[in-house]
C-alpha cells in the first residue's frame, strides 16, 4: 500500500511540472527554486504579449485613417509578426528549454530521494 502512495506522489509531482514549471519543485519542498521557475515562465509568456500588443497598438495609432480597418490591422498584425518574431521564438526556446528541466529536476529530486530511502 505504501509503494502505491509513493508511486501516487511520484505521479502528482511530474504532472505538476507538466501542468506549471515550479509546481512540482514547491511541492518537493524547494520553495525558492520554484519561485523562480514560475516566475521565469509567467514572464516568458507575458512579455511577448506585451511586446507584440504595444507593437500593434503603436502602428495603429501612426498608420493614416486611409484604408478599409480591417486592410491596416491585418498588415500592422503583419508587420508586428514580422518585427518581432526572433523575440517571440526566442522566449518559446527559453520556456521550453525551462520547462524541461523543471520536469528533468523534479524526476530526479524524487529519484534521489527514493534511492536514499531505500538505503
Amino acid at each position: 500500500m505504501l509503494r502505491d502512495t509513493k508511486h501516487d506522489l511520484k505521479a502528482a509531482l511530474i504532472m505538476n511540472a507538466f501542468l506549471m514549471p515550479g509546481s512540482g519543485q514547491f511541492a518537493l519542498g524547494r520553495k525558492r527554486l520554484g519561485v523562480l521557475i514560475m516566475s521565469a515562465i509567467v514572464l516568458l509568456i507575458v512579455l511577448p504579449i506585451a511586446r507584440f500588443t504595444l507593437h500593434v497598438m503603436a502602428a495603429i495609432r501612426s498608420t493614416a485613417e486611409s484604408g478599409a480597418p480591417l486592410v491596416r490591422t491585418i498588415t500592422t498584425l503583419g508587420a508586428a509578426w514580422h518585427s518581432l518574431r526572433g523575440f517571440i521564438f526566442v522566449c518559446i526556446i527559453a520556456l521550453a528549454a525551462i520547462w524541461i528541466y523543471s520536469i528533468v529536476d523534479v524526476a530526479m529530486a524524487i529519484r534521489k530521494n527514493n534511492s536514499r530511502g531505500e538505503e
